[in-house]
């Protein structure tokens, strides 16, 4: 089996939940998973090359709430959002020099936090 290749450059990738999308149906938001790989370069045997990661999310009110039809359904993408937060922290790890950033908007861009 050959080895795998090691990303030179920063890999994005996105997953869909649904594997095709019909042409009569149309989304005005459609939930995907992303996915970020940073080159795996070891600076010693046990560290890897710190990255910088800077989240932009959405806390918006459709974040929690669908309207529509007249009527408003709660639903859990804000949790999701929040849970996908804790795992990206998580992964950085507290001890490395990794930094992140979080830049929330709704309407307009407000309180971004700087890289840490």
């Amino acid at each position: 089996m050959a080895a795998q290749a090691k990303p030179s450059a920063l890999q994005l990738s996105t997953f869909t939940k649904v594997t095709s999308i019909p042409r009569e149906k149309s989304y005005t938001d459609l939930p995907v998973t992303v996915c970020v790989k940073a080159p795996a370069e070891m600076t010693t045997l046990h560290e890897r090359v710190p990255v910088d990661v800077v989240a932009v999310l959405d806390v918006s009110g459709s974040m929690a709430w669908d309207y529509g039809n007249g009527t408003t359904v709660e639903n859990h993408r804000l949790e999701r959002a929040k849970e996908a937060m804790a795992k990206a922290i998580q992964t950085l790890g507290s001890g490395a020099r990794n930094r992140l950033a979080v830049v929330p908007f709704s309407d307009v861009v407000k309180d971004v936090t700087p890289l840490t």
